[in-house]
């Protein structure tokens, strides 16, 4: 289950850096959005898996800032992961204050505060959260 939800995750902070790839998101039960086409997608993949993989490079758009991307997922827990999409979805979706978005994390994820305090001061850094509707 960590895969799929590292790899939903990173769906859906790449959209934040100009990579939306059209899939829809909802709140998950243990926290952070989750998308049930991703989630059937890599289980289908899992059970047909040929052990052939494709060698072509994708095709990005020109407006994915893919180093800002990874300089903002990669390394990361699930955990650290978990938090940073629900403040996220919580401040986009859900127009939470930047004052509600740590007690709305804790409350849902019930990670460590230590790395919802670093999720939250790594996306605010970053420009991620809207204040007053504009990031």
């Amino acid at each position: 289950m960590a895969v799929v939800d590292r790899i939903q995750q990173y769906a859906f902070v790449a959209m934040y850096y100009g990579l939306d790839m059209g899939f829809d998101f909802d709140l998950c039960s243990h926290g952070g959005p989750a998308s049930h086409e991703i989630a059937d997608a890599v289980y289908r993949s899992s059970r047909e898996d040929s052990g052939t993989y494709a060698t072509a490079e994708p095709a990005l758009p020109g407006s994915f800032r893919g180093g800002e991307f990874l300089e903002m997922v990669e390394g990361r827990s699930v955990d650290w992961l978990d938090v940073a999409t629900t403040m996220l979805d919580a401040n986009i979706w859900h127009r939470s204050s930047l004052e509600e978005l740590r007690s709305t994390a804790l409350h849902v994820t019930q990670c460590d505060p230590a790395v919802i305090d670093d999720a939250f001061n790594k996306l605010k850094k970053h420009g991620m959260f809207l204040v007053d509707g504009r990031p």
